[in-house]
């Protein structure tokens, strides 16, 4: 019973340590993960040492109370007969199938004891399964996938809420949150324990958001980074300085200087109300997906473009947008700047504002393969405005749609970029473009989203009364910063 004991122990110190290595956003992968594997390994041998033990205790156990009991007694003649093949004990043999479902010791996976390179390969065959059962529609599977690879804490994610059990409870409780949902929710709060139910994987937009054709064009050319924590670190550098050195000599000081970056993921919410009657008569869970990705699209798409990153102002606690994020250090002038007719783009004079803004830009940013123009539909059509005649080599004529390049470099439209905007801590009046390495725009999702049924609204005015309304309340975290400021250029009327 002690060497039981003291293997128990060591099993929980091991368990510990990997739910803090879990924790801790600072561990990483690569300098880790051999330790983390050990660990599991060892917790693995411990776990296999003291199975057989527990076990054959349990089985005295169990043999001793069915002893006990007069019901288990058999009779002279009411045994069972040996050699007919049937009954308890009759004939044949153990049969032994190799255990292959995903959803496997779940408790395990939860508690972290389970190694990355498993848990990544039991999110896949999640993920295939549901692929080829269309839950998982058009390129999302794919976009699934690459990130359950690229991070075992959203593989984690995937398993632990991707269960058909699940599933099907979330589903119940959105479609009956007040009949089958209450039932239902035993088996959310087993499998999340938190303030709310998480949504399961395939109808998290975090997750299977793959924006092609969205009007949010951020999340296609940014940095993606995720998290599990409430914030992601990171570095960043103006640049490795690097020099030539003669054999023998001594290296010189580069002047390199490498800082950290933080971001922290800022809530976002929406609260959708409805009457009794509209909530029980509509298939509410298959329409959320589409409903909830619209409404991100367009709320994220703002901030990614003006948000404050959390400082006061009229969209203070937002993601830090990228224009928001640029100083004046980082803006070019127009041509005609402070005359009359001054304003960015419309005139064949100013063709040479595109191209100042274009060679402002280091070459170390304007070489990327993540650099990018962004603008909004006014000043796109401004730029096309200056080649007046259809024939010229600038751009395109009037009888194409929006040309997908400018000056051989990406051009998305970002709607938010508009009079409304602020840039190097000044407004902006219309006519912005920016223009920079978008690899340098980190944008980090915090994994899981939320929702949470409130059955019985009641109007505050009108003495706590029921209003006949109930209501979802649904949460995500998203965070954006800007790593490299100098990997932008702007341009704006101001």
């Amino acid at each position: 019973m002690t060497v039981l004991r003291d293997k128990m122990e060591e099993m929980a110190r091991i368990k510990a340590e990997l739910q803090r290595m879990e924790a801790d956003e600072s561990v990483t992968e690569e300098e880790s993960g051999d330790l983390r594997d050990t660990l599991v390994e060892r917790w693995e041998q411990l776990d296999g040492e003291c199975k057989p033990i527990i076990e054959r205790m349990e089985r005295v156990r169990g043999i001793t109370r069915a002893a006990a009991d007069p019901a288990n007694t058999e009779g002279p003649d009411g045994g069972i007969h040996a050699g007919n093949g049937s009954g308890a004990y009759g004939g044949g043999t153990p049969e032994f199938m190799r255990r292959t479902d995903p959803f496997a010791d779940l408790d395990k996976v939860r508690d972290g004891v389970v190694k990355h390179s498993e848990v990544i390969a039991r999110a896949q065959n999640v993920i295939e399964a549901h692929d080829k059962r269309k839950l998982l529609p058009g390129d999302r599977g794919e976009e699934a996938n690459r990130k359950a690879v690229s991070d075992p804490k959203i593989a984690r994610h995937m398993l632990l809420t991707g269960g058909d059990d699940y599933i099907d409870a979330f589903r119940a409780y959105l479609n009956d949150p007040m009949g089958a949902g209450q039932i239902a929710r035993t088996q959310l709060l087993t499998s999340t324990a938190t303030a709310g139910f998480l949504l399961p994987y395939i109808l998290d937009t975090q997750i299977i958001l793959t924006n092609s054709g969205s009007i949010n064009p951020y999340r296609r050319i940014s940095r993606m980074e995720h998290t599990t924590s409430d914030a992601w670190q990171g570095v960043n550098s103006a640049g490795v300085g690097v020099s030539w050195l003669a054999e023998g000599s001594q290296a010189t000081d580069s002047g390199s200087a490498v800082g950290q970056i933080q971001i922290i993921p800022q809530k976002a919410a929406s609260w959708v109300t409805g009457s009794f009657e509209m909530m029980s008569d509509t298939d509410y869970a298959s329409q959320l997906p589409g409903m909830l990705s619209d409404a991100q699209y367009i709320l994220e798409e703002q901030a990614f473009a003006l948000g404050t990153g959390g400082s006061a102002g009229p969209l203070a606690g937002q993601p830090l947008g990228v224009l928001t994020a640029l100083g004046t250090a980082q803006k070019v002038a127009t041509t005609n700047a402070g005359t009359a007719g001054g304003a960015f783009g419309g005139t064949a004079s100013q063709v040479q504002d595109v191209y100042n803004l274009n060679s402002a830009l280091g070459p170390r940013f304007r070489l990327s393969p993540s650099v990018a123009w962004v603008a909004n539909v006014t000043t796109i059509n401004k730029i096309r405005s200056i080649d007046q005649f259809g024939g010229a080599a600038f751009w395109a004529n009037l009888g194409q749609g929006q040309p997908e390049r400018l000056l051989d470099k990406p051009i998305y439209e970002s709607p938010s970029l508009t009079a409304a905007g602020t840039g190097g801590g000044t407004a902006v009046a219309a006519g912005v473009a920016v223009f920079g390495d978008f690899s340098k725009y980190i944008i980090v999702d915090r994994i899981g989203s939320t929702m949470l049924f409130d059955p019985l609204l009641k109007g505050a005015s009108t003495g706590n009364i029921p209003t006949g309304t109930q209501g979802w309340f649904y949460y995500w975290r998203v965070g954006a910063g800007v790593a490299t400021p100098n990997a932008f250029r702007w341009i704006g009327n101001s």
